[in-house]
């Protein structure tokens, strides 16, 4: 009887050891994968953010247009130049062959945003033919045909905004098809914020 119970006992020890074994290894693996998915999600993350200060740097080095654009814009609208406030104007600029939904929907953004700024505060600019058969021709605000700006921003090929003030000086530059994460934050609270002041 004695030693039934050591055997019973011993039994019991390994089977115990191995189920504990096997639970660890278990966890271990899981343990492993999870750092191993860290160890592949950090460098993606480290390229986005290093993508974004990148691309926030190249924005900040050309902060005014170029004196080609200032140029043009003396020449040929230099009633809207000498209408710049010290605050300036909202500009919205957009390029021939952009996605048209995604300027459908900065219109819209700007329907909404221009009854708290006034539509008299937003310009646009295009390089899109002012023609009155243009679909994206606007009543509402005044546009200016340009087909640069000659700022390095225009090579992503997506339609942005910035405010432009009485020294033809450049900020809170917006591309919402790049920040979608940020759009709402931009049309109702650092423009409006920006004017209010």
């Amino acid at each position: 009887m004695k030693n039934i119970l050591i055997i019973l006992f011993i039994s019991v020890l390994v089977l115990g050891n191995v189920y504990w074994g096997q639970r660890s290894k278990a966890e271990y693996g899981k343990w492993k994968a999870l750092d191993q998915k860290f160890k592949e999600e950090v460098p993606s993350l480290r390229n986005e953010v290093d993508f974004l200060n990148g691309f926030i740097k190249t924005q900040l080095l050309s902060l005014k247009i170029s004196n080609q654009t200032e140029e043009v814009l003396n020449n040929n609208y230099s009633d809207l130049i000498w209408d710049l406030k010290p605050k300036g104007k909202l500009i919205f600029f957009y390029q021939d062959g952009v996605c048209s939904s995604c300027i459908f929907k900065i219109y819209a953004d700007l329907a909404i945003l221009s009854e708290k700024i006034g539509k008299e505060n937003i310009l646009v600019f295009s390089a899109m033919n002012v023609d009155p058969n243009n679909m994206f021709r606007t009543k509402d605000y005044t546009q200016v045909y340009l087909e640069t700006l000659e700022m390095d921003i225009e090579g992503l090929n997506q339609p942005f905004l910035f405010v432009l003030n009485d020294q033809l000086r450049v900020s809170h530059m917006f591309v919402p098809e790049l920040f979608e994460d940020l759009r709402q934050d931009y049309f109702t609270k650092v423009v409006v914020e920006y004017f209010d002041d």
